[in-house]
């Protein structure tokens, strides 16, 4: 693929994202619900992808874009944070100690799921032992 064409590709399937985006954007605004836009969205978008109706290959290469260059996004609000420090210097100890038990509760929701989704993979393998021994046999064989 020519780099003109990969860029008209990646272009489109962004505009694809920033679309299904405005909808969860217009819904939350029609519906006044008190969620933000981007989260139902973001919820739009898994339902499409696993009802089939949206594939994945249609949006990757645009996703992939968009994560790579995230860290972009994320300066206009630094920017904004250093220009109202002396607004936020006052509330500093609670802000760090929200920004503080915000990512400990990720870290230990995550945890937590990860160990409940461990444990089921393991029930999961023993409940179907031929299973099991199949993918093992299969994995150690040498690819051609």
């Amino acid at each position: 693929m020519r780099p003109w064409q990969r860029l008209l590709l990646t272009a489109g399937e962004v505009t694809a994202l920033w679309i299904i985006a405005w909808v969860g954007e217009a819904l939350v605004r029609w519906a006044h619900w008190p969620v933000p836009g981007g989260l139902v969205g973001a919820g739009l978008l898994f339902l499409l992808l696993q009802s089939g109706i949206l594939r994945l290959a249609w949006i990757e290469q645009g996703a992939d874009w968009l994560l790579q260059e995230l860290l972009l996004f994320y300066v206009p609000a630094s920017v904004g944070i250093v220009q109202y420090i002396h607004s936020l210097w006052p509330r500093a100890g609670a802000l760090l100690a929200t920004i503080g038990l915000s990512i400990a509760g990720v870290m230990a929701i995550t945890g937590g799921v990860a160990e409940v989704w461990s444990v089921l993979q393991r029930r999961s393998q023993t409940a179907q032992p031929h299973r099991a021994a199949t993918t093992q046999v299969s994995a150690r064989r040498p690819a051609p």
